[in-house]
């Protein structure tokens, strides 16, 4: 499988085009409706303008008010969005990733590079990563869907092939550092209704968006049974399977 040997893979057609202009819809909803008298403001939501300078040469924090960068925790905001993310062919690849049936959720966020403004992505490995974190990286993986078409024109994801082939350790003193070498690097190009899993381990990052189509990405993180972890940060859902999740929603 490519993800095992390169760290990442692309799967084609996940989502119907309806399902994701309706989760697409749901974000812009988020985005215009939730403001900062909204407990959900300071809670689940990181505007560009909180974000360092360097990560948007050339444009103001005047430029930059209110427009948000990061919502957290997408199943507590519409049952629609939990609907995207218990689909079930994404948990199906998850058991198929981690090699068990008991998989289970750690969290989701939209990532947004709006047109014209959208920020710079720093180079990184999820592993390991200070929010949700198993101590191996073999317990998790990412899945990253674009909820657009998705290519350099508009500041896609670009990745280090192979860079997640290194140990947990070595990663951890690499992470410290920061000092990453991106000269092989390449984009991530997809289509609507593709998704992209990642390893862990895998370097990726990207560029700021300076054009005139934006950039929204759906991030889920799957993880393996484990009580073993670095960092852990409980959000709605998470640690539970989806059945699990589905049987707290009937009750």
């Amino acid at each position: 499988m490519t993800f095992f040997e390169q760290g990442y893979q692309i799967f084609s057609n996940i989502y119907k085009q309806v399902e994701i202009e309706c989760a697409e819809q749901a974000v812009e909803r988020i985005c215009w409706e939730i403001r900062p008298e909204d407990l959900r403001w300071k809670r689940n939501m990181t505007l560009i303008s909180d974000l360092g300078d360097h990560r948007n040469p050339g444009l103001g924090k005047d430029v930059l008010q209110d427009i948000p960068f990061l919502i957290g925790e997408l199943p507590a905001f519409s049952e629609g969005l939990k609907e995207f993310v218990l689909h079930q062919p994404l948990w199906d690849i998850a058991k198929d990733i981690l090699g068990s049936d008991e998989v289970v959720y750690h969290f989701s966020n939209v990532t947004r590079k709006p047109a014209y403004v959208g920020p710079k992505i720093n180079w990184h490995r999820d592993y390991p990563n200070r929010y949700i974190c198993p101590q191996a990286s073999s317990h998790f993986f990412r899945v990253l869907i674009p909820l657009e078409g998705m290519n350099e024109e508009n500041a896609c994801t670009e990745i280090i092939p192979r860079s997640h082939e290194i140990t947990d350790v070595e990663a951890i003193q690499q992470e410290k550092l920061r000092n990453f070498d991106t000269s092989a690097s390449i984009p991530l190009e997809t289509q609507i209704g593709d998704m992209v899993i990642i390893h862990p381990k895998l370097l990726h990052g990207g560029r700021e968006n300076r054009s005139m189509r934006g950039r929204t990405l759906v991030v889920i993180q799957f993880g393996a049974k484990t009580d073993a972890f670095l960092y852990w940060h409980e959000e709605l859902f998470t640690g539970l399977t989806g059945d699990e999740i589905l049987l707290e929603r009937q009750t």
